[in-house]
Protein backbone atom coordinates (compact mmCIF):
# COMPACT_ATOMS: atom_id res chain seq x y z
CA UNK A 1 0.00 0.00 0.00
CA UNK A 2 1.00 3.37 -0.65
CA UNK A 3 0.18 6.20 1.53
CA UNK A 4 1.35 9.54 3.08
CA UNK A 5 3.49 9.54 6.77
CA UNK A 6 1.80 9.43 9.70
CA UNK A 7 3.04 10.33 13.08
CA UNK A 8 2.05 6.34 13.68
CA UNK A 9 5.03 5.34 11.48
CA UNK A 10 7.84 6.43 13.52
CA UNK A 11 8.81 3.05 14.90
CA UNK A 12 9.22 1.60 11.78
CA UNK A 13 10.70 4.93 10.12
CA UNK A 14 13.40 4.03 12.26
CA UNK A 15 13.82 0.59 11.08
CA UNK A 16 13.62 1.76 7.45
CA UNK A 17 16.07 4.55 7.66
CA UNK A 18 18.84 1.65 8.73
CA UNK A 19 18.00 -0.86 6.18
CA UNK A 20 17.17 1.41 3.08
CA UNK A 21 19.99 2.01 0.77
CA UNK A 22 21.76 6.26 0.61
CA UNK A 23 19.28 7.89 -1.22
CA UNK A 24 20.52 8.53 -4.98
CA UNK A 25 17.75 11.16 -5.95
CA UNK A 26 20.24 14.61 -6.20
CA UNK A 27 19.19 17.98 -6.01
CA UNK A 28 21.70 21.05 -6.86
CA UNK A 29 22.47 21.57 -3.22
CA UNK A 30 22.61 17.88 -2.12
CA UNK A 31 25.34 17.31 -4.53
CA UNK A 32 27.00 20.33 -4.07
CA UNK A 33 27.01 19.71 0.14
CA UNK A 34 27.81 15.95 -0.98
CA UNK A 35 25.31 14.66 1.73
CA UNK A 36 25.56 10.91 1.12
CA UNK A 37 24.81 8.08 3.32
CA UNK A 38 21.94 7.51 5.39
CA UNK A 39 20.94 10.58 7.60
CA UNK A 40 21.20 10.52 11.37
CA UNK A 41 17.90 9.20 12.71
CA UNK A 42 16.98 12.40 14.51
CA UNK A 43 17.43 14.19 11.11
CA UNK A 44 15.70 11.54 9.59
CA UNK A 45 12.61 11.25 11.42
CA UNK A 46 12.17 15.13 11.77
CA UNK A 47 12.50 15.70 7.76
CA UNK A 48 10.05 12.87 7.59
CA UNK A 49 7.23 13.88 10.55
CA UNK A 50 7.67 17.24 9.76
CA UNK A 51 5.05 19.78 7.89
CA UNK A 52 7.30 21.45 5.69
CA UNK A 53 5.86 23.55 3.44
CA UNK A 54 6.54 22.65 -0.30
CA UNK A 55 6.99 19.02 0.28
CA UNK A 56 4.90 15.82 -0.24
CA UNK A 57 6.02 12.06 1.20
CA UNK A 58 4.77 8.90 0.23
CA UNK A 59 5.35 5.58 1.37
CA UNK A 60 5.27 1.97 0.51
CA UNK A 61 3.88 -0.22 3.31
CA UNK A 62 3.77 -3.92 3.53
CA UNK A 63 2.50 -5.12 7.30
CA UNK A 64 4.31 -2.52 8.79
CA UNK A 65 7.18 -2.83 7.02
CA UNK A 66 8.35 0.32 5.36
CA UNK A 67 9.85 -1.27 1.83
CA UNK A 68 10.41 2.64 -0.43
CA UNK A 69 10.38 6.58 0.67
CA UNK A 70 10.03 8.97 -1.90
CA UNK A 71 9.58 12.62 -1.66
CA UNK A 72 9.18 15.76 -3.99
CA UNK A 73 9.55 19.00 -3.72
CA UNK A 74 8.21 22.27 -5.76
CA UNK A 75 10.64 23.58 -7.80
CA UNK A 76 10.40 27.71 -9.05
CA UNK A 77 7.22 27.37 -9.34
CA UNK A 78 3.77 25.51 -8.34
CA UNK A 79 3.73 23.13 -11.37
CA UNK A 80 6.88 21.48 -11.26
CA UNK A 81 8.20 19.10 -9.13
CA UNK A 82 11.74 17.93 -8.27
CA UNK A 83 12.12 14.30 -6.34
CA UNK A 84 14.39 15.07 -3.79
CA UNK A 85 14.43 11.39 -1.51
CA UNK A 86 14.23 7.65 -3.34
CA UNK A 87 14.91 5.17 -0.61
CA UNK A 88 14.09 1.52 -1.30
CA UNK A 89 14.97 -1.19 0.47
CA UNK A 90 16.76 -4.71 -0.82
CA UNK A 91 13.43 -6.02 -0.76
CA UNK A 92 11.62 -2.96 -2.06
CA UNK A 93 14.27 -3.12 -5.33
CA UNK A 94 13.14 -6.57 -5.86
CA UNK A 95 9.95 -6.50 -5.74
CA UNK A 96 9.17 -3.14 -7.79
CA UNK A 97 8.43 -0.51 -5.57
CA UNK A 98 10.45 1.78 -7.02
CA UNK A 99 7.89 1.94 -9.94
CA UNK A 100 4.59 2.05 -7.92
CA UNK A 101 6.08 4.98 -5.71
CA UNK A 102 6.90 6.86 -8.89
CA UNK A 103 3.62 5.77 -10.86
CA UNK A 104 2.06 6.88 -7.58
CA UNK A 105 3.23 10.39 -7.23
CA UNK A 106 3.03 11.22 -10.96
CA UNK A 107 -0.75 10.05 -10.36
CA UNK A 108 -0.97 12.16 -7.59
CA UNK A 109 0.71 15.35 -9.51
CA UNK A 110 -1.80 15.18 -12.52
CA UNK A 111 -4.66 15.65 -10.15
CA UNK A 112 -2.82 19.04 -8.22
CA UNK A 113 -1.96 20.23 -11.76
CA UNK A 114 1.81 19.55 -11.34
CA UNK A 115 2.66 19.44 -15.43
CA UNK A 116 6.40 18.00 -15.25
CA UNK A 117 8.68 15.93 -12.59
CA UNK A 118 12.14 16.00 -12.51
CA UNK A 119 14.91 13.28 -11.55
CA UNK A 120 18.39 13.64 -10.56
CA UNK A 121 20.23 10.39 -10.21
CA UNK A 122 24.13 9.04 -10.48
CA UNK A 123 25.31 8.30 -14.05
CA UNK A 124 24.85 4.10 -14.19
CA UNK A 125 22.37 4.20 -11.14
CA UNK A 126 19.88 1.21 -11.37
CA UNK A 127 17.18 3.40 -10.58
CA UNK A 128 17.60 4.91 -14.10
CA UNK A 129 16.21 2.18 -15.72
CA UNK A 130 13.23 2.01 -13.44
CA UNK A 131 12.54 5.60 -14.24
CA UNK A 132 12.33 5.16 -17.88
CA UNK A 133 9.45 2.11 -17.22
CA UNK A 134 7.58 4.89 -15.31
CA UNK A 135 7.69 7.13 -18.01
CA UNK A 136 10.88 9.86 -17.24
CA UNK A 137 13.07 10.80 -20.36
CA UNK A 138 16.38 11.31 -20.01
CA UNK A 139 17.63 14.29 -21.54
CA UNK A 140 21.08 15.59 -19.60
CA UNK A 141 23.97 14.55 -18.21
CA UNK A 142 25.79 17.01 -15.97
CA UNK A 143 29.70 16.47 -14.56
CA UNK A 144 29.92 17.11 -10.76
CA UNK A 145 33.28 19.70 -10.35
CA UNK A 146 35.02 20.52 -6.71
CA UNK A 147 37.91 22.32 -5.91
CA UNK A 148 39.11 24.11 -3.14
CA UNK A 149 39.06 27.96 -3.52
CA UNK A 150 42.80 28.40 -2.67
CA UNK A 151 43.32 26.37 -5.68
CA UNK A 152 41.51 28.82 -8.11
CA UNK A 153 42.69 31.68 -6.07
CA UNK A 154 43.84 33.56 -8.84
CA UNK A 155 44.34 37.61 -9.93
CA UNK A 156 40.65 38.08 -10.44
CA UNK A 157 41.13 40.93 -12.70
CA UNK A 158 39.59 40.96 -16.30
CA UNK A 159 42.31 41.31 -19.26
CA UNK A 160 40.33 42.59 -21.80
CA UNK A 161 38.78 46.45 -20.80
CA UNK A 162 36.05 45.39 -23.69
CA UNK A 163 33.86 43.70 -21.58
CA UNK A 164 31.01 45.26 -18.83
CA UNK A 165 29.93 43.26 -15.45
CA UNK A 166 27.29 44.62 -14.10
CA UNK A 167 24.67 43.07 -11.80
CA UNK A 168 21.47 41.74 -12.91
CA UNK A 169 17.66 42.68 -12.13
CA UNK A 170 14.22 41.52 -12.76
CA UNK A 171 14.48 43.58 -15.80
CA UNK A 172 16.88 41.68 -17.39
CA UNK A 173 15.06 38.09 -17.10
CA UNK A 174 14.20 38.44 -20.65
CA UNK A 175 17.59 38.91 -22.35
CA UNK A 176 18.85 36.14 -19.99
CA UNK A 177 16.41 33.99 -21.29
CA UNK A 178 17.02 35.14 -24.57
CA UNK A 179 20.72 33.80 -23.91
CA UNK A 180 19.23 30.72 -22.84
CA UNK A 181 17.24 29.71 -26.18
CA UNK A 182 20.56 30.87 -28.16
CA UNK A 183 22.79 28.62 -25.86
CA UNK A 184 21.05 25.41 -25.02
CA UNK A 185 20.25 22.85 -27.17
CA UNK A 186 16.68 22.10 -28.02
CA UNK A 187 16.02 18.50 -26.19
CA UNK A 188 17.28 20.24 -22.85
CA UNK A 189 14.79 23.13 -23.14
CA UNK A 190 12.04 20.60 -24.38
CA UNK A 191 12.80 18.82 -21.41
CA UNK A 192 12.94 22.34 -19.26
CA UNK A 193 11.92 25.26 -20.62
CA UNK A 194 10.49 25.98 -24.32
CA UNK A 195 8.63 29.34 -23.45
CA UNK A 196 9.48 32.44 -20.86
CA UNK A 197 6.95 31.02 -18.07
CA UNK A 198 8.75 27.60 -17.96
CA UNK A 199 12.00 28.74 -17.89
CA UNK A 200 10.93 31.03 -15.00
CA UNK A 201 9.26 28.09 -13.10
CA UNK A 202 12.19 25.18 -13.68
CA UNK A 203 14.61 27.95 -12.77
CA UNK A 204 16.25 26.01 -8.91
CA UNK A 205 14.48 27.16 -5.78
CA UNK A 206 16.74 30.40 -4.83
CA UNK A 207 15.60 29.66 -1.09
CA UNK A 208 18.15 27.08 -1.33
CA UNK A 209 20.79 29.54 -1.74
CA UNK A 210 22.00 32.33 0.67
CA UNK A 211 23.81 35.63 -0.80
CA UNK A 212 22.87 34.47 -4.48
CA UNK A 213 24.62 36.74 -6.80
CA UNK A 214 23.23 37.13 -10.81
CA UNK A 215 26.20 38.77 -13.16
CA UNK A 216 25.16 39.76 -16.92
CA UNK A 217 28.66 40.28 -18.87
CA UNK A 218 28.75 42.26 -21.75
CA UNK A 219 30.86 43.26 -24.62
CA UNK A 220 29.92 46.31 -26.66
CA UNK A 221 26.32 46.49 -25.09
CA UNK A 222 25.38 42.81 -26.13
CA UNK A 223 24.74 40.14 -23.25
CA UNK A 224 27.20 37.35 -23.75
CA UNK A 225 27.11 35.62 -20.55
CA UNK A 226 25.24 35.10 -17.33
CA UNK A 227 27.15 34.01 -14.30
CA UNK A 228 25.53 33.14 -10.88
CA UNK A 229 27.65 32.68 -7.77
CA UNK A 230 25.74 31.16 -4.48
CA UNK A 231 26.41 30.27 -1.03
CA UNK A 232 25.50 27.16 0.63
CA UNK A 233 26.95 27.14 3.96
CA UNK A 234 30.75 26.41 3.42
CA UNK A 235 30.87 25.47 -0.04
CA UNK A 236 30.47 28.40 -3.09
CA UNK A 237 28.42 27.56 -6.22
CA UNK A 238 29.08 28.59 -9.98
CA UNK A 239 26.70 28.49 -12.83
CA UNK A 240 27.71 29.82 -16.46
CA UNK A 241 25.71 30.47 -19.39
CA UNK A 242 27.83 31.34 -22.41
CA UNK A 243 27.01 32.70 -26.37
CA UNK A 244 29.36 31.77 -28.85
CA UNK A 245 31.16 34.84 -28.32
CA UNK A 246 30.69 34.62 -24.77
CA UNK A 247 32.87 31.32 -25.09
CA UNK A 248 36.10 33.25 -26.15
CA UNK A 249 36.26 35.10 -23.17
CA UNK A 250 35.32 32.41 -20.50
CA UNK A 251 38.97 32.67 -19.22
CA UNK A 252 38.25 36.43 -18.07
CA UNK A 253 34.61 35.72 -17.13
CA UNK A 254 35.38 32.67 -14.70
CA UNK A 255 37.86 34.49 -13.48
CA UNK A 256 35.10 37.16 -12.48
CA UNK A 257 33.29 35.02 -11.25
CA UNK A 258 35.62 33.34 -8.66
CA UNK A 259 36.58 36.58 -6.89
CA UNK A 260 32.94 36.22 -5.43
CA UNK A 261 34.03 32.79 -3.77
CA UNK A 262 37.45 33.23 -2.73
CA UNK A 263 36.08 32.95 0.92
CA UNK A 264 34.43 29.59 0.60
CA UNK A 265 36.34 26.54 1.60
CA UNK A 266 34.60 24.64 -1.24
CA UNK A 267 33.76 26.00 -4.50
CA UNK A 268 31.96 23.47 -6.78
CA UNK A 269 30.09 23.38 -10.11
CA UNK A 270 27.58 21.33 -11.67
CA UNK A 271 28.12 21.69 -15.48
CA UNK A 272 26.04 20.16 -18.31
CA UNK A 273 27.65 18.15 -21.28
CA UNK A 274 26.74 20.63 -24.07
CA UNK A 275 29.15 22.98 -21.69
CA UNK A 276 31.80 20.85 -22.13
CA UNK A 277 34.15 23.87 -22.48
CA UNK A 278 33.46 25.30 -19.02
CA UNK A 279 34.36 21.72 -17.79
CA UNK A 280 37.70 21.59 -19.70
CA UNK A 281 38.20 25.41 -17.92
CA UNK A 282 37.84 24.60 -14.68
CA UNK A 283 40.08 21.42 -14.97
CA UNK A 284 43.20 23.90 -15.80
CA UNK A 285 41.74 25.86 -12.68
CA UNK A 286 42.55 22.77 -10.58
CA UNK A 287 38.67 21.47 -10.17
CA UNK A 288 38.58 17.92 -10.15
CA UNK A 289 35.55 15.93 -11.56
CA UNK A 290 33.71 14.04 -9.07
CA UNK A 291 31.08 12.36 -10.52
CA UNK A 292 28.22 12.45 -13.42
CA UNK A 293 24.84 12.89 -12.77
CA UNK A 294 21.60 12.22 -15.55
CA UNK A 295 18.31 14.36 -15.40
CA UNK A 296 15.41 12.56 -16.34
CA UNK A 297 11.74 14.37 -16.63
CA UNK A 298 7.95 12.94 -16.93
CA UNK A 299 5.45 15.21 -18.41
CA UNK A 300 2.17 14.74 -16.88
CA UNK A 301 -1.44 14.80 -18.10
CA UNK A 302 -2.67 17.21 -16.15
CA UNK A 303 -6.10 16.65 -15.61
CA UNK A 304 -8.26 20.16 -17.16
CA UNK A 305 -11.36 20.64 -15.28
CA UNK A 306 -14.44 20.73 -17.98
CA UNK A 307 -17.07 23.75 -17.57
CA UNK A 308 -20.57 21.83 -16.32
CA UNK A 309 -23.64 23.17 -17.97
CA UNK A 310 -27.19 23.73 -15.71
CA UNK A 311 -30.48 24.31 -16.31
CA UNK A 312 -31.35 28.50 -15.66
CA UNK A 313 -34.62 28.38 -13.76
CA UNK A 314 -36.78 30.90 -14.63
Amino acid sequence: MIRSVRPTDLAALAVFNRAAFPNEAKTRSSIARQQEGALPLGKFLELWLSLEENRYTWIDVERGRIRGLVSVRNRWGQSVWEIDRLLLTQDGISNGVCLRLLNYLAAVGAEVGIQKVFLRLPLGSLLIDMGKQAGFFPYLVETFYRSTSSRVNRAFTSSDSSLFFRAANSADLLNVFHLYCASVPTAVRQAEAMTYEEWRETRDKASESRRRKEILVEKRGQLISYVQTAELGRVGQLDLLSSAVGEEYLDAIAEHAFGFLTHKAVVVSLVPDYNSHLGRLLETYGFESFGDYASLVRQLAVRMRRPKLVPVSA
